[in-house]
């Protein structure tokens, strides 16, 4: 990945995690989505990569691949796996704890995050639809 990137950046491996990387631009300004496009198109179609999201008090959380969404009623497997298709989605895992909440990864993997969680969103059967991440907190003195 680090040769298919060039002189765009670097790639380093997340702390505590063998199975992701995170790519450092070298010129990060600018619109994060037409940034994505640009890594994307540089990395070729197989590569998997998404944008570091911004926590409301502006803590990168970065995103695992995975989407969790809260439907406002419990879902059975059927209606699971056709939403699933239905938004090119493949049902991962239901939530063993919370009923009426699944996991879900796109099928299609050069998908942007922030676009596919909106459209969850809206669905008239979703609560609420969020990215899977990891966060690295540092501790205070």
């Amino acid at each position: 990945m680090a040769d298919r990137l060039g002189a765009r950046g670097s790639v380093e491996r997340m702390k505590g995690r063998s199975d992701l990387g995170l790519i450092r631009l070298r010129d990060a300004s600018g619109d994060a989505r037409k940034a994505w496009e640009q890594t994307q198109k540089a990395l070729g179609g197989d590569a998997h990569i998404q944008p570091v999201l911004l926590d409301a008090d502006g803590k990168p959380q970065y995103p695992t691949g995975e989407v969790s969404v809260r439907f406002r009623e419990r879902r059975s497997d059927a209606e699971l796996t056709h939403f699933a298709s239905a938004h090119g989605l493949r049902l991962l895992r239901r939530n063993e704890f919370v009923p009426e909440q699944a996991v879900f990864e796109p099928v299609e993997k050069a998908r942007y995050l922030p676009d596919l969680t909106e459209e969850l969103d809206a669905s008239k059967d979703v609560k609420l639809a969020w990215a899977n991440t990891i966060a690295a907190y540092e501790r205070a003195d």
